[in-house]
């Protein structure tokens, strides 16, 4: 079990491999860690903070993740091991799900409707679980859903999360416009309704084959515009079930209230799938998540 000893990582204990590509603070490696003199290397994620080339408020928002992951245990969420912060680069290690991105998976595979389907409700399930923990996520999209070993998303990218019931931001920075929802784009105010939109979004690109969303209007500020004036709206892709496009539709209400929560969104996309195959795909009787000893010392 991760305890808070456990938080605080020594650089010897990680070894970095291959690059597993770029974020924005940083890059991500994979690698391993040793957790024990005994104890075999657990191979995990490592995302990195440029040396000297990011400002106090980067430093905080990569550290953010961190600390918002800190308390998150759940099989549909990727799981933080720690932080190696005692030089630079500092370093937030984190469980490696080798499946890669979810929009990779869908874009490169031919993926089957009801796998699609499991996709989502991995999602949803995962994001009812930061609802539960009173997470606000704020940058869901399949780009920041990975695919653990069994196959399972999970939920990631934690930089932008923030801990409360709602928050309204001073101003824009660098945020995701093709994801929000009107009120965001009208007046920044964030909550887990807002995080719903964005599942809505989500489901689009997963049933689309990781098609972007509002292709054919190139400028963000014509984006933001057409959501929330004129009150445009995704339009189902052309093979998606009546029963997707209903959930779907649900999560693009403009008033926050009344779209669904994410328990809601759970109970019925729980119903969609069977009881059957999400029991194996739920993994109810094992985990993908290597368990970690406490670190001493």
């Amino acid at each position: 079990t991760l305890s808070p000893i456990c938080f605080f990582i020594q650089i010897i204990q990680i070894t970095i491999g291959v690059s597993l590509g770029h974020g924005a603070f940083g890059e991500v490696f994979k690698g391993s860690l040793t957790v024990g003199l005994f104890a075999k290397p657990v191979e995990v994620a490592v995302k990195t903070l440029k040396n000297g080339s990011l400002n106090s408020d980067d430093r905080v928002t990569f550290l953010r993740e961190a600390n918002v992951m800190l308390k998150l245990r759940h099989k549909n969420v990727v799981r933080l091991y720690g932080v190696a912060a005692q030089k630079e680069p500092i370093m937030i290690v984190m469980e490696l799900a080798p499946g890669g991105s979810l929009l990779d998976k869908v874009r490169k595979d031919a993926v089957s409707l009801t796998q699609k389907r499991y996709y989502c409700f991995d999602t949803i399930n995962g994001m009812q679980y930061l609802e539960s923990q009173q997470v606000i996520h704020r940058d869901l999209a399949a780009r920041n859903c990975l695919i653990g070993s069994n196959n399972l998303c999970k939920i990631s990218d934690f930089g932008l999360s923030l801990l409360g019931h709602t928050h309204q931001e001073k101003s824009f920075l660098k945020v995701p416009i093709r994801w929000l929802a009107p009120e965001v784009l009208m007046k920044r105010i964030y909550s887990s309704k807002s995080d719903v939109w964005s599942c809505g979004v989500l489901m689009f690109e997963v049933f689309s084959n990781g098609e972007v969303p509002y292709k054919d209007i190139s400028k963000l500020h014509d984006v933001r515009k057409e959501v929330v004036f004129n009150r445009l709206r995704l339009k189902p892709p052309s093979d998606m079930p009546p029963e997707d496009i209903t959930i779907m539709q649900s999560c693009f209400e403009d008033n926050p209230a009344s779209r669904p929560s994410f328990d809601d969104l759970r109970r019925t996309y729980k119903e969609l799938c069977g009881a059957r195959a999400l029991q194996k795909l739920m993994g109810w009787f094992s985990t993908d998540t290597p368990e970690l000893a406490p670190v001493k010392g």
